[in-house]
């Protein structure tokens, strides 16, 4: 759920760059058809990413919970959740945003400028909320080999649970970065939400009476 979730916002930024671009040529890979071919080719991608946790993890005996018996996957785990779900994201929005910045920075228009003060805040949400996580987990990678005490391992899957759940603010915290950021967005949501008022608004119709 994470990766398909940053793979959107990264492919959100790319696709705001490709529209605000001068040529061409880059602005006709923003549409629709290939929009939905990419969401499809990522969702089965995302699918087949969790089949490996069915094989590789099993019931301890011991402890009776849920543990990977692989040490290859524990690290390819640390790895993905490093690249793709924390420092990787971060730096294709970062490029992303400051080409589109670029483009649109002579465009006198509001919309755009928006669209690039949406995605600079957003940058900023998965910086705050990722690159803590990206830190323990390379931590952790990197010191995998080292001999540790049972008080460091509990202090260590404490960071790790902890910042994990912390990353989930991303998730939830965007809605509120784009509500904050952007009059636009702000509109649009007050439009959908009180779009019962308007359907059950009442119009005075006067009919004129025959004498």
């Amino acid at each position: 759920m994470g990766s398909f979730t940053f793979s959107c916002s990264c492919l959100s930024s790319i696709d705001q760059f490709c529209i605000t671009s001068r040529h061409a040529r880059v602005r006709r890979l923003s549409n629709i058809k290939l929009t939905h071919r990419i969401v499809c080719i990522l969702t089965v991608i995302c699918l087949l990413h969790g089949i490996p946790a069915l094989m590789f993890f099993e019931i301890s005996p011991i402890t009776n919970k849920c543990v990977n018996v692989n040490q290859g996957f524990s690290i390819y785990i640390l790895v993905y959740a490093f690249c793709l779900n924390s420092i990787g994201p971060l730096i294709i929005m970062i490029v992303f945003g400051y080409l589109t910045y670029r483009n649109v920075h002579s465009i006198r228009i509001p919309v755009d400028r928006q669209l690039v003060k949406m995605t600079l805040c957003q940058v900023i949400l998965i910086f705050m909320t990722a690159v803590p996580y990206a830190t323990v987990l390379a931590y952790n990678l990197l010191t995998a080999t080292l001999k540790k005490d049972s008080n460091r391992l509990v202090n260590e899957y404490f960071a790790i649970s902890f910042l994990g759940l912390w990353t989930y603010l991303y998730y939830g915290g965007s809605f509120y970065v784009f509500f904050i950021s952007s009059s636009r967005f702000r509109r649009t949501v007050k439009e959908k939400v009180f779009l019962w008022q308007n359907r059950n608004q009442i119009n005075p119709h006067v009919q004129a009476s025959i004498q």
